[in-house]
């Protein structure tokens, strides 16, 4: 009925080129900033998926007070600051030089307030989740889930502009006798699936909600989710709004051809820059919550049956401190 010729695809177009990765808030620090390097695309070899660190470049955030600090090289390609602290309302630069000697530094950024998470919500749902069989073929099957939600008012006037990041913990238990190895928790990072952003052209001065990440029910256990609210500077927004665009797209004719993200990072030199460095205020606001409970007392299917042992050995980085909120 048809046929697919394969396509070689190999480019150099923006290989090599310095990608930053950093942000300053209005929380406590220290504040990271990653450097590396980009690679060639060639769908011809095996996907690579990494980062090239760029080590040994001098980093120095600065702001419109006339305070600087260079950061230190804590592991290669991770820079940390020391002392500097975000506030709402300053100005905020980044210069890095590197080793071959290039200065990069970023377009001032001014860091917006930001609204309060109202609260956050849960919604018991079932839903179809794609994961790959044994053929490698995708494939969907019925799954159990809370689809979680960031409520909050946003203040009068437009040009208010928001992204949201979730990190969670679970509880579990095993079937050893000694309680300090029956109960234990694990700690998940990233709990949204994509990059979850919104703007206020339609809720100006409203209360709304935003559907943040979903958790699965694989336990019937208590569940905390911790969320951040940040602000985006316009600049940013539209930034973050193409990368979600690429991240979203399916391939159809109707997708916008993928290109190169512009950010805020120049340069005098011929080298390209990729990356953003931002300045945002963030809130935060955490919720624990019992997931036989939020389901309706439904067991989740399927329910992993308790085994015996010390519970930290039955999950990657699980560990038997209780943490704080439970």
């Amino acid at each position: 009925m048809g046929c697919v010729d394969p396509i070689r695809i190999k480019t150099e177009n923006g290989a090599g080129a310095l990608v930053v990765d950093g942000l300053i808030t209005d929380e406590a620090g220290p504040y990271t900033v990653k450097l590396s390097r980009s690679i060639t695309f060639d769908n011809s070899r095996p996907l690579r998926v990494y980062t090239v660190p760029e080590k040994h470049a001098t980093v120095t955030i600065s702001n419109d007070k006339g305070f600087s600090e260079t950061l230190t090289e804590s592991e290669t390609g991770v820079y940390n600051t020391a002392s500097i602290k975000g506030v709402v309302g300053n100005t905020y630069s980044i210069t890095i030089k590197t080793l071959d000697g290039t200065t990069f530094y970023s377009e001032p950024e001014t860091m917006p307030a930001v609204a309060e998470i109202d609260s956050i919500r849960h919604e018991f749902v079932i839903y179809d989740r794609l994961f790959l069989n044994a053929n490698n073929q995708p494939v969907t099957r019925k799954a159990e889930g809370f689809n979680i939600y960031a409520y909050l008012n946003d203040p009068p006037g437009f040009g208010n502009y928001y992204r949201w990041q979730a990190d969670g913990i679970f509880e579990f238990f095993s079937l050893a006798e000694s309680p300090e190895i029956h109960t234990c928790w694990v700690n998940l990072s990233r709990l949204e699936a994509q990059l979850e952003l919104a703007d206020d052209i339609l809720n100006d001065g409203q209360s709304f909600s935003h559907r943040v990440c979903v958790v699965q029910y694989d336990r019937p256990t208590r569940y905390m989710v911790k969320m951040k609210q940040a602000s985006l500077t316009e600049r940013a927004y539209v930034f973050w709004k193409h990368a979600q665009n690429q991240q979203t797209s399916t391939g159809s004719i109707f997708d916008a051809p993928p290109t190169i993200l512009i950010g805020n990072i120049k340069t005098d030199s011929e080298i390209p820059a990729l990356g953003y460095f931002g300045a945002s205020s963030v809130s935060s606001y955490n919720i624990l919550f019992d997931r036989y409970r939020a389901s309706g007392f439904m067991l989740p299917d399927p329910n992993p049956p308790l085994v015996g042992g010390d519970c930290r050995l039955q999950w990657p980085g699980a560990t038997n401190v209780r943490p704080e909120g439970f």
